[in-house]
């Protein structure tokens, strides 16, 4: 027969079968729905490097990606750290479409690329926010992955055989390390426009190691 449910409870469904008698409990439970609260960090490229098409690419890119996640289900954060010489917090955590998309519009490309403090500050920024069940923390690197400024390691996951900026490279990557075992996630984004040789073929390899299993895209065109 057919059994509907009417209030959250339990009940004893009996049938008699040719002398047979059978019992099922049958509970009725309220539907939960469980949504995630995600804290993104958009890291966005304004060193000297990306100036021109990798830079208006970025952009483009971010608020596509403001967007749709701000449409999504749960509820949803986002924060915007430049990546230059010196990397700064432009737009804390909001979910507010225009506020975002005004401190994009400003940004600028000039200066070196301290990827390590970038990632620090990101950091710093996901480590104010409360954890728990259903609270994921995210990092999106967009760059061209060369680091060229801040904080140096001689020893690490590269060597000058890889690169001459290959101490800035082991300094990021330690950082990187240390965030993704706090359970953060890292996407990484190459926007590649302006790369060549082998400062090419060491920032897709960097960015490739930065970010977390199945997480690393080169972007050629924003949508």
């Amino acid at each position: 027969g057919l059994v509907t449910g009417k209030a959250a409870g339990s009940s004893v469904i009996k049938a008699t079968v040719n002398g047979t008698t059978v019992e099922c409990i049958v509970s009725v439970v309220k539907r939960t729905t469980v949504k995630n609260t995600r804290y993104n960090v958009l890291i966005l490229d304004t060193s000297k490097s990306v100036k021109g098409t990798p830079l208006k690419r970025e952009k483009e890119a971010a608020k596509r990606f403001i967007k749709a996640v701000l449409n999504s289900d749960g509820t949803n954060y986002l924060a915007v750290v430049t990546l230059n010489s010196s990397p700064k917090v432009v737009c804390d955590f909001t979910n507010n479409i225009d506020t975002l998309n005004k401190a994009i519009n400003k940004l600028t490309a000039s200066g070196k690329t301290n990827m390590n403090k970038a990632f620090q500050r990101a950091g710093a920024l996901l480590d104010a926010q409360a954890g728990g069940s259903g609270v994921m923390k995210n990092i999106i690197l967009c760059s061209d992955g060369l680091p060229q400024n801040g904080a140096q390691s001689s020893s690490g996951r590269y060597s000058s055989s890889d690169h001459s900026n290959y101490k800035y490279a082991n300094a990021v990557y330690k950082t990187d390390v240390a965030l993704k075992n706090k359970g953060y996630f890292v996407y990484a984004l190459g926007f590649f426009h302006n790369s060549k040789g082998k400062s090419l073929q060491f920032g897709k390899q960097i960015m490739k190691d930065l970010a977390s299993k199945d997480k690393y895209f080169i972007v050629t065109k924003p949508s």
